[in-house]
């Protein structure tokens, strides 16, 4: 529908388009709002549960680590105090005796040569042979303690062990020990029951440890354990690598993230329905905040342009409005900005020069009228002294019109020295209309007259001459006498 602004004020019109405008933006920012958080939620879920995941990994790693260094130290330090169980055979039973965490126990000389080992053929290895140890003679070279991760051995490839390494104090070589890859991973297991029994992501949300087929290890509380992950899609295929999942697991919906590490996968769940509230209070408080910055812009700029534009629009049409009803003193003094001071001296300006021509216009009309109205007062008959002073008669007239010239006229003339003619007439309106159809108006009459036309026929002629090309529709009311100044 459209709105006629025509009678509606400047200030109504800019706020009724201001408020439009700032309506639209809102609705538009809002949508806007409500796709980003969308996005920035997920994003968010996604983030915060792959934190906890790694959170997870990296301390089991470093728990490991450190475990294993204090055991590495505890031997160490056992070794060196007893001498003799440097013996192969105290080796052994060193080893056997920790059979749940190592499984190899080496001493190596400043040389780089295995003297010692609970395994009899790693006797005589020289460390500098395999790619695998020959990373511990950095333990010759300054370092005293060194550890790897799981990996294949020098002495065989297809044994995957994870070693670590410390120097003995009195400078003559290091104690190497070896995890095998079962305890390596029975430790781990372990460590991360431990881990994530007592984390959750969230309130509602859990941490799960699963094993290569799926089977869920270690969860929250322990609420999950023994369950199967169904979703195969959801458990990564590389190391290190991390998926994310919007599934529903356990009868619930969850963003999802999992990761590889070694023979066993950490997963964090998020339940889709509390990061929506979560979500939806963020919303709510982003919706406000940009309700609110809307709103203040609306009354801002809604001020401003009253101010600096309403209040001078208003100003310059007030005074127009003087003017146009003739006020041509009035004058326009709106200096809110540099357009408007320009615009007001314009309209002064433009207005005097009206009022000037106004007056020439006035003192040339007012010369014309009184030529015409010497015309007109030239055009009646002067009462001369034969006409004042008759034997017969005595006769005087003047006229004097309302404006300069007028309709209202006068004649008298002699017929064969005989008959006086004597008219009184009144035209239509007044002024220079007015007198130009008197001026017809006499002398049709007078010609007839002289014609010798009688009344009757004179006025029957004239009103036909009057009525032709009369567009105007002007009319004469007349009084005309024939006197006969023999008869009386």
């Amino acid at each position: 529908m459209k709105i006629d602004y025509r009678k509606k004020r400047i200030s109504r019109i800019v706020n009724h388009w201001v408020f439009l405008v700032i309506l639209i933006t809102v609705a538009g920012s809002l949508l806007v709002v409500i796709a980003v958080q969308s996005v920035y939620q997920k994003y968010y879920s996604y983030s915060l549960v792959e934190e906890y995941v790694k959170d997870v990994s990296i301390d089991v790693v470093d728990t490991f680590s450190n475990d294993l260094r204090t055991y590495v130290n505890s031997f160490v330090d056992e070794i060196e105090k007893n001498k003799e169980l440097m013996e192969d055979d105290k080796l052994e039973k060193l080893v056997n005796s920790n059979k749940n965490f190592i499984s190899e126990i080496d001493v190596v000389d400043e040389n780089g040569i295995i003297i010692h080992s609970n395994v009899p053929e790693y006797i005589g290895f020289d460390m500098r042979s395999g790619e695998q140890s020959r990373e511990f003679m950095c333990l010759l070279e300054g370092e005293t303690y060194y550890q790897q991760e799981l990996r294949g051995s020098a002495y065989d490839e297809n044994i995957k062990k994870v070693y670590a390494g410390r120097t003995l104090s009195d400078g003559s070589g290091f104690i190497e020990l070896g995890i095998s890859e079962e305890n390596y991973l029975k430790f781990l297991n372990q460590k991360l029951e431990q881990e994530v029994k007592y984390r959750r992501v969230g309130i509602g949300g859990a941490m799960m440890i699963s094993d290569p087929d799926r089977v869920i290890i270690g969860s929250t509380g322990g609420k999950m354990d023994g369950q199967i992950i169904e979703d195969e899609s959801v458990l990564p295929e590389e190391e290190g690598e991390f998926t994310h999942s919007k599934i529903t697991m356990f009868g619930d919906e969850y963003f999802v993230v999992a990761t590889k590490n070694k023979e066993y996968y950490v997963i964090g769940a998020y339940p889709t329905a509390e990061a929506a509230y979560g979500g939806s209070i963020d919303k709510f408080l982003t919706i406000a905040m940009v309700f609110v910055i809307l709103i203040s812009f609306f009354v801002v700029l809604s001020r401003l342009l009253k101010n600096h534009v309403v209040r001078g629009v208003e100003g310059i049409h007030n005074a127009l409005v003087k003017i146009t009803s003739g006020h041509l003193g009035e004058r326009v003094d709106i200096r809110s900005s540099l357009e408007f001071s320009e615009l007001s001296d314009g309209i002064n300006k433009t207005v005097d020069k009206l009022a000037e021509l106004i007056d020439e216009a006035t003192e040339r009309l007012d010369s014309e009228l009184k030529m015409a109205n010497l015309i007109q007062q030239t055009s009646l008959p002067e009462c001369s002294q034969n006409f004042r002073h008759n034997q017969y008669f005595e006769l005087y007239a003047q006229m004097e019109p309302a404006k300069v010239v007028g309709g209202d006229f006068y004649d008298f003339y002699l017929l064969h020295d005989d008959v006086l003619v004597v008219t009184v007439a009144d035209v239509s309106d007044k002024g220079i209309p007015a007198a130009m159809f008197m001026m017809r108006a006499k002398t049709i009459l007078k010609g007839l007259a002289e014609e010798g036309k009688d009344l009757e026929e004179l006025a029957t002629i004239a009103n036909r001459a009057l009525c032709e090309n009369n567009e105007a529709n002007m009319f004469v009311t007349l009084w005309i006498g024939f006197i006969d100044l023999k008869t009386g």
